[in-house]
């Protein structure tokens, strides 16, 4: 005002100011970017746009007719004149982006679609082979083949087996009898290598381990993370699983089909397993909304990437609070992926390799990062909820994402998905 702007500018841009300076609020309170660009950053500037103009049009109004109304009004008459005015402002600027969410949700109550189990019996039996060991009576063939073929490490082989074709029980029987005997693992496989590396560590530090196993042995803490995880699910969504404590030695945490692995070996802040927990139970429940798996080999794993990274890029985002920043490379090398396993480039053992190179050592690699992208971009078009509600459909949120221009390297993929419909037409069809 006193640079001679008039008084309903000066009043108009004070009120888009502070709508700008309540998105930076909201972001910060929300640990949510997305209310500094796109959708959710306009709205409270145009709410504040739309207040300004009523504001400034009110005092007009009020020193125009001061001569005519002498005295001020009543208060209960300007208290209903402003809510008028708010409701009205609010009512429109919800209409123009709709949909907008608020940051925070509800949590969903915790009911009969939430079954999680704690089994340690994993990690125990690892501590008495080596215990054994200590003791001069060491573990027989047969004692060591009963502890691969139970239920916990044969889930772990089933992880690691889908991405090194060398993890078998057989190898992995050869690491536990190599140690026995004090060799070294001579197998073809980098991860049972270092599997078998791990293991000889661990085997110098049990009072430590045991320790550690007695704060992960805690089932509040999984009740804990399994609400937090519901509560950033869809309430159709499933939570049936059982979290398994075993010795892994190549990864921290992770989920295959209705279970869950917490290393033993690799958790160093057992305090800090909560997240790992609350990350991988989303995993669950996302797969739970899915279709069954597509029979089709070149298409059933196409599927399965688009729905990991539906999946990677929705724990990232809600569990975790991680925003990543794919790069064009990173979208073109997924993108590619999934061009050459359609068309039928590439061989079984190559398409591992490749995966693997694109989950990364530290699980925030190109994979990752486009999964994250693909769930931050549509989120800010259209809401938390709306994505949510179309977890069951990755292939829907990946043409959504390249309708919004979020992945433009994605179109020959997704032209090819078209042409493979009639092969698994359910994981086509819009799914709730």
């Amino acid at each position: 005002r006193r640079r001679g702007i008039p008084r309903w500018l000066a009043v108009l841009a004070t009120f888009v100011a502070v709508g700008y300076a309540l998105s930076v609020v909201a972001a910060i309170v929300c640990l949510d970017p997305c209310w500094l660009y796109g959708r959710r950053m306009l709205f409270t500037p145009f709410l504040f746009f739309l207040l300004g103009l009523v504001t400034a049009g009110s005092q007009a109004m009020e020193r125009s007719g001061r001569a005519a109304l002498p005295r001020p009004l009543p208060a209960w008459v300007n208290v209903v004149k402003n809510l008028a005015h708010l409701s009205l402002c609010l009512a429109v600027s919800g209409f123009i982006f709709r949909p907008l969410l608020p940051c925070a949700r509800p949590a969903v109550p915790v009911g009969p679609r939430l079954q999680v189990s704690l089994d340690t019996s994993g990690a125990e039996e690892f501590l008495r082979f080596w215990e054994a060991l200590e003791q001069e009576q060491p573990w027989s063939d047969g004692e060591i083949w009963r502890l691969v073929a139970s239920p916990p490490y044969q889930t772990m082989l089933a992880h690691h087996s889908a991405l090194d074709d060398d993890v078998t029980p057989e190898a992995l029987v050869r690491v536990f009898v190599a140690l026995r005997d004090g060799n070294a693992y001579t197998g073809q496989s980098p991860r049972l290598i270092r599997m078998h590396l791990t293991y000889q560590w661990a085997g110098k530090e049990l009072g430590m381990l045991r320790e550690r196993l007695a704060q992960l042995a805690d089932p509040e803490r999984v009740q804990r993370a399994a609400e937090v995880t519901r509560a950033a699910l869809p309430p159709q969504a499933r939570l049936e699983c059982t979290v398994y404590v075993l010795a892994d030695g190549y990864s921290p945490a992770y989920a295959t089909d209705d279970a869950i692995v917490l290393d033993l070996l690799e958790i160093s802040r057992p305090e800090n397993t909560g997240d790992w927990l609350a990350h991988e139970m989303h995993h669950i429940g996302t797969a739970s909304l899915l279709p069954e798996p597509c029979a089709d080999p070149n298409l059933g794993v196409a599927l399965d990437i688009a729905a990991g990274l539906v999946q990677e890029g929705a724990a990232t985002r809600w569990v975790d609070g991680w925003r990543a920043f794919p790069t064009d490379g990173d979208y073109e090398q997924v993108a590619s992926l999934l061009q050459d396993i359609l068309e039928g480039r590439l061989s079984h053992s190559e398409t591992k390799v490749r995966l693997t190179e694109l989950l990364g050592d530290d699980k925030r690699g190109p994979l990752y990062r486009v999964g994250n992208g693909v769930i931050v971009t549509l989120a800010a078009a259209h809401g938390d909820d709306w994505v949510q509600a179309r977890l069951g459909d990755p292939v829907g949120l990946l043409r959504a994402t390249h309708r919004e221009g979020g992945w433009p390297s994605l179109k020959q993929a997704l032209m090819l998905l078209d042409k493979s419909h009639g092969k698994c037409p359910v994981w086509f069809e819009r799914r709730r």
